[in-house]
């Protein structure tokens, strides 16, 4: 017979309740005096909502994650990667600088590189890190004016490109140079 109840029910700390007719509950919640939690041990855990689920911070302001029928929207970054200092990580950042970042890195996250739209002028930039935090601009594409710059030699179909200051312009079998 289902109950119905007119106020808060309230529990003490480590007080389960558990659903379901496995021995200890198909389902638990409870909190154990520090943290809540729910442990789901039969089944799939399904949260459902007629508009969206979203995940927020402990202050209610701002929903981390946000799961609609069509899209997942995160705040902040998202790393994928084990986080060990030997592990290879992926992180999707964007920040208050107007930044737009995809960071393939290893090594505490030191060395790798670094693709993405930066700053207001939204230029695209492939950086290379290599123990620095900022990292060293490899590629740009300005937005603005449409110009690219590289740094280092650049291999096109097989073809060597060499930007040089002072340099003509030269072609040989092998190398194109440019100055």
């Amino acid at each position: 017979m289902a109950q119905q109840f007119l106020s808060d029910i309230r529990f003490g700390d480590n007080i389960y309740i558990r659903l379901g007719d496995a021995t200890n509950g198909d389902l638990q919640i409870y909190h154990d005096g520090n943290n809540s939690k729910i442990t789901n041990n039969t089944g799939g855990l399904y949260l459902g909502s007629d508009t969206a689920i979203g995940f927020q911070s402990a202050d209610h302001n701002t929903n981390y994650l946000t799961l609609t029928s069509s899209l997942a929207t995160f705040a902040g970054d998202v790393t994928l990667g084990s986080g060990s200092s030997e592990s290879r990580t992926l992180t999707l950042q964007t920040n208050s600088e107007k930044d737009s970042v995809i960071n393939l890195k290893e090594n505490a996250a030191t060395y790798g590189f670094s693709i993405g739209y930066y700053g207001v002028a939204n230029d695209f930039i492939i950086k290379r890190h290599d123990n620095s935090t900022n990292g060293t601009d490899v590629f740009t594409l300005y937005r603005e004016n449409d110009n690219a710059t590289f740094t280092g030699d650049v291999t096109i179909n097989g073809s060597h490109l060499t930007l040089a200051n002072g340099a003509t312009a030269a072609q040989s079998t092998d190398y194109l140079y440019i100055g």
